[in-house]
């Protein structure tokens, strides 16, 4: 069995990739598949020779049990590497009464190359192999057969397989076969293990029958850490990864007298090296675009800058080395910082190479990380993705391993301030100012720049019909590269039609913003009793809103004070008045300490929040006075 990799592939930043490094296997269905939709028989097989290449071999058998998995089953599609050869043994649909029907290798489908929006594997082939005349209870047998003489990232191979929650039975076996001499670092969960010498080698076999239900949850982090899988790896040490991966792109970082020049136009007029990075960081994110065109060695190795800058486009590890000689040109040290932008936040035990498809840039000098394929971020801000997990940080002289940092309530601020006049017509006009820092500014630089792109009136509207705020809007707003902190923007609106107050009362809107006081903002959403750790992040979100009601119009009672609490968590929302005046004050605050919460903590915060849900939102209620001074 062999996944179909090419979705997965447009995602990576980074083309640290080798053949087969990173599988979810027992897949093909997921997206429909129940408990016992399908039954599948997956047996692998490695042997390395001497000199680490290695033969890989795939044998699956897959029984459809629904007509919902039928057309998943009908055909099965592998990926090869440039530096693979590929070859089909064995394909055919076996029926149920045991008949056997070939598939022709006339009908096996090739295309060469991976296109995506942003990353392009120009050198992998999809061979997909359709399956005749499959019915329920039929099953599809294929075996296929890889051979890969050289790696990309030096002589190390590596590679981890889990077993996704798809509703599946599933019988899985691997064996690997080593030379007794070959480095071999391997480690499992939820499988059986065997380890036996033959002669000059060494055979490890795993093996396992599994049933995971399928997964509804959302918003799943280290999903890894929690299904059966294993892994292995002839790398000794993550440390020797980084050492492999700098072998191939140290000498890029001379300084050449183009990357001098350059350097010194960017950072003219700077004083200081802290000054001088932000310019070379804002130049590189404004003057290069993230693309890659990735081919053969090219995964693993960053093409110089003197190409990136006359192609003014680059993959991430191409733009981290560029940056990095700028900074160099200017005396300024940084170190290359492996990531996964994926929703992962521990490292594997076996050292793999697929725990990282992203590069970032690290300065010693000023304990600082920065992304310079993420424009909305600067140097010291990261975007989500990258916050909370861990790095290999790799320099001329040193590898090791940290983490970048999580940030608090604190650094992830907003404050979000609204006032409503409604006129004697009844109409509101509105006006909101929000300002953010940390991962509330990226949010609204965010916004802005789709705003730029699509025109701000098609990303007010959006807004608009989103927080049911209906009418003709107005923004203000800095360039989304404005580095300032608090980040703000200002929005006006007026409504399309006059409220009936004393009628139907009136619920408050938290005026035109694209950020409000939603706990999915820093916990996702609430699920209680999950299975799978969620994302979460440490934030605080102050929004405060005036009503000025028209003459004539007085307000009943204001609702109570509304206040849910849990472990790293809470919420408040408090009602005054002054005269004609409402003003809703609000709180929702988020101290987690890193980028999951278990279960637990979810489970936790969700409670807390439906002992308020019926009193957050309340409708004011209104009578009209007898006399203005009321």
């Amino acid at each position: 069995m062999q996944i179909d990799s090419s979705k997965r592939i447009t995602r990576l930043r980074i083309a640290l990739r080798v053949a087969r490094s990173s599988i979810w296997f027992s897949i093909f269905f997921a997206a429909t598949a129940n408990a016992q939709t399908y039954r599948q028989m997956v047996s692998t097989e490695y042997v390395f020779a001497a000199d680490r290449s290695f033969t890989y071999t795939v044998h699956s058998e897959t029984t459809p049990l629904t007509q919902s998995v039928l057309q998943g089953a009908s055909q099965l599609r592998y990926s090869v590497n440039g530096n693979q050869t590929f070859e089909v043994v064995e394909a055919y649909t076996r029926k149920s009464d045991g008949q056997q029907i070939a598939v022709s290798p006339s009908e096996i489908v090739s295309q060469d190359g991976v296109v995506g929006p942003l990353l392009s594997y120009a050198d992998i082939k999809i061979r997909q192999i359709p399956f005749k005349n499959v019915a329920i209870g039929d099953t599809v047998v294929a075996t296929v057969r890889y051979t890969e003489q050289h790696h990309y990232l030096g002589d190390g191979f590596s590679a981890s397989f889990a077993l996704r929650p798809s509703g599946a039975d599933v019988m899985y076996e691997m064996t690997v076969r080593r030379p007794t001499a070959m480095p071999f670092v391997h480690a499992a969960q939820q499988f059986n293990y065997e380890e036996t010498p033959a002669g000059e080698m060494v055979v490890h076999h795993w093996s396992g029958h599994f049933q995971i239900p399928q997964s509804t949850e959302q918003n799943v982090a280290d999903l890894a850490s929690r299904l059966p899988r294993l892994s292995f790896s002839t790398f000794a040490s993550y440390e020797e990864i980084g050492r492999a991966f700098s072998a191939g792109a140290a000498q890029l970082l001379n300084v050449t007298p183009a990357i001098a020049s350059l350097a010194d136009d960017i950072t003219g007029g700077k004083v200081g090296h802290r000054e001088q990075a932000e310019a070379i960081f804002d130049w590189v994110t404004g003057n290069i675009h993230y693309l890659a065109l990735v081919i053969g060695v090219g995964r693993v190795v960053p093409n110089p800058p003197e190409t990136v800058i006359a192609n003014r486009y680059g993959d991430c590890k191409d733009v981290a080395t560029l940056m990095r000689a700028l900074l160099a040109a200017k005396g300024i040290a940084s170190e290359y910082a492996l990531i996964n932008t994926n929703p992962v936040y521990q490292l594997e035990e076996t050292p793999h190479v697929g725990s990282f498809n992203h590069v970032i840039v690290y300065l010693p000098e000023f304990n600082l990380y920065a992304d310079p394929t993420a424009s909305v971020s600067f140097v010291g801000r990261l975007p989500r993705a990258d916050r909370g997990k861990p790095v290999l940080r790799v320099a001329k002289d040193q590898v090791m391993q940290a983490k970048t940092p999580i940030g608090t309530a604190g650094d992830n601020f907003a404050r979000v301030s609204s006032r409503l006049r409604i006129g004697a017509d009844e109409i509101v006009h509105g006006e909101t100012t929000v300002e953010g820092s940390g991962e509330f500014a990226q949010v609204l630089r965010r916004f802005v720049a789709q705003s730029e792109g699509k025109s701000a009136q098609v990303a007010l509207d959006a807004l608009g019909k989103q927080l049911d705020i209906i009418g003709e809007y107005g923004l203000e707003m800095p360039p989304a590269t404005s580095r300032a902190e608090p980040y703000s923007i200002k929005t006006k609106w007026t409504a399309d039609k006059p409220l009936e107050l004393v009628a139907k009362g009136m619920r408050v809107p938290p005026g035109l913003t694209p950020i409000t006081t939603n706990v999915s903002y820093l916990f996702g959403q609430l699920t209680r009793n999950r299975v799978y750790s969620a994302l979460c992040q440490p934030g605080r979100v102050v929004q405060e809103v005036s009503i000025e009601l028209p003459d004539g119009i007085l307000s009943k009672d204001l609702p109570k004070r509304v206040h849910a609490s849990a472990a790293s968590f809470e919420f408040t929302r408090e009602w005054s008045r002054r005269k004609r005046t409402i003003v809703e004050h609000s709180e929702l605050r988020s101290t987690v300490a890193s980028g999951t919460c278990s279960p637990e903590t979810i489970t936790a915060v969700a409670n807390a929040v439906d002992e308020i849900r019926n009193s957050v939102a309340p409708t004011l209620r209104f009578a009209r006075s007898s006399g203005k001074n009321e």
